[in-house]
């Protein structure tokens, strides 16, 4: 689901939690009871269990996004929201008419070349795809992951030496990119240059210890090289850190299908297009959005996020509060799975 860096990154932080409780002091223990957050808190959305609740969300989806349209008229936001439905959904054709009708309103967004390239890759049109991002990168030169992407691309095209270039381009701009060592790692082991490779995939468990694949690609280099006892040495970690994920998975009884996904990301839908109503200054149709992406995903950082962001921005610190303390609850939990 690369496409979907359109719709928004959910990426954990608490940078909004620390004013809130400096410039409110006043609030008391009581108002943050469990009887508190379950008034305030929307009560979670019956999990997606058949074919049939799949297809009314996606019609329930679709339906946002149209009223989004009407709401907003000529508002690129608007296009792509409706065109990361209907890509979600299995209609790449679709979603790309409303990507280029955004691009007519808007022609220098950098993200919609980027997630058009996401487009023609899964539709294996290299040449496509790579042109797009290009075009992205000339929007904006500092795109993260968009020479990764190229750099892929190329791979797969057979084309190693323009591969390493943009994977080296991609490390300048994210050096703590763990992917684009390591994707130059693959490059460099394509070309049979095993110590550039060894170097690259160094690189990678640096900025992270524990990626996998990354010891499996030293144990294999390291073998090119016949450096056995290295090579020995990073098996293992591969095959115990796979070892460990897999327990991992089991011990959590979570099941990420296609299912439980479709959720997930339809809460996202709603998390933007309450953006787009609160921007505008509608805070009633942004608090419902929002409510309802919570109830969708109760577990998602974002969602929690912006329904408080919204309760400051209507002057209502005590629901704020109430929201804020969800979300520090949930970033503990997700601390003690990491």
């Amino acid at each position: 689901m690369a496409v979907l860096a359109v719709v928004c990154a959910a990426a954990i932080s608490i940078h909004y939690v620390r004013p809130l409780f400096r410039t409110d002091r006043a609030l008391r223990d009581s108002e943050l009871s469990p009887n508190r957050t379950s008034e305030i808190l929307p009560p979670p959305r019956a999990p997606l269990r058949t074919a049939q609740d799949i297809a009314a969300l996606k019609r329930e989806e679709l339906g946002l996004a149209e009223t989004l349209m009407r709401d907003f008229p000529g508002n690129a936001d608007s296009l792509i929201i409706m065109g990361n439905v209907w890509y979600r959904y299995g209609d790449a054709v679709t979603a790309l008419k409303y990507y280029e009708k955004a691009l007519e309103i808007n022609p220098r967004r950098a993200d919609v070349y980027d997630v058009m390239g996401q487009c023609a890759l899964e539709k294996g049109l290299f040449g496509e795809a790579i042109g797009h991002w290009r075009t992205a990168l000339s929007l904006n030169p500092r795109l993260p992951n968009v020479h990764s992407n190229i750099g892929h691309a190329l791979m797969i095209s057979g084309k190693s030496d323009e591969a390493v270039e943009e994977l080296e381009k991609e490390i300048q701009i994210s050096p703590t990119s763990s992917l684009a060592y390591f994707l130059l790692g693959q490059a460099h082991k394509m070309q049979k240059e095993y110590e550039k490779a060894k170097e690259s995939y160094e690189g990678a468990i640096r900025v992270d210890p524990e990626y996998a694949n990354a010891y499996y690609g030293l144990a294999n280099v390291c073998t090119k090289l016949g450096k056995s006892d290295e090579a020995e040495s990073y098996s293992e970690t591969f095959k115990r850190l796979k070892a460990e994920a897999r327990k991992d998975l089991k011990d959590r009884k979570v099941v990420y299908d296609d299912i439980v996904e479709t959720q997930k990301l339809a809460a996202l839908t709603y998390v933007e297009v309450g953006r787009m109503y609160l921007g505008n200054g509608q805070l009633q149709k942004a608090e419902g959005f929002l409510r309802e992406a919570v109830a969708l995903d109760r577990e998602n950082a974002v969602c929690l996020e912006e329904l408080a962001a919204l309760y400051q921005a209507e002057g209502n610190p005590a629901k704020a509060l109430v929201i804020y303390k969800q979300y520090r609850d949930l970033y503990k939990v997700i601390q003690q799975r990491n």
